[in-house]
C-alpha cells in the first residue's frame, strides 16, 4: 500500500488538538492519510535509518512512537508501524547508543 506524497489541506486547531492526546490504539483505527496527518502535524521527528531499499522515520507522538517506511525507489510510504517498546524500537536505539 503506497501513499502519494501530496498533503491536503490544513487540520483545523481543534482536529490537531485531538491528534495531541491520542492513544496507540486510536492511531492504529485511523485511515492512512490520517496517519500520515497525525505524523506530520503532532509527530516529533526523532530520526531516519535506511534498511535496503527502504527507509524509516522515527517520530513520537503523546505516548508512543511511529515508523514511517518509505520506499527508497519510488519516494512513497509504504506504511505505518505504531508501538510503544519492543524489537521496533531496538532498531533505532541501537543506533542512537553506539
Amino acid at each position: 500500500m503506497y501513499i502519494e506524497l501530496t498533503r491536503p489541506t490544513l487540520f483545523s486547531l481543534s482536529i490537531k488538538n485531538l491528534f495531541l492526546n491520542m492513544k496507540i490504539q486510536e492511531f492504529e483505527n485511523l485511515s492512512n492519510i490520517e496517519k500520515f496527518n497525525a505524523t506530520i502535524d503532532v509527530g516529533e521527528f526523532v530520526m531516519c535509518i535506511t534498511e535496503g531499499t527502504k527507509k524509516c522515520l522515527l517520530y513520537s507522538i503523546s505516548s508512543f512512537f511511529v515508523e514511517e517506511q518509505w520506499c527508497i525507489s519510488s519516494k512513497k510510504i509504504e506504511g505505518y508501524k505504531s508501538f510503544t517498546e519492543g524489537k521496533l524500537l531496538d532498531k533505532f536505539t541501537g543506533i542512537i547508543l553506539s
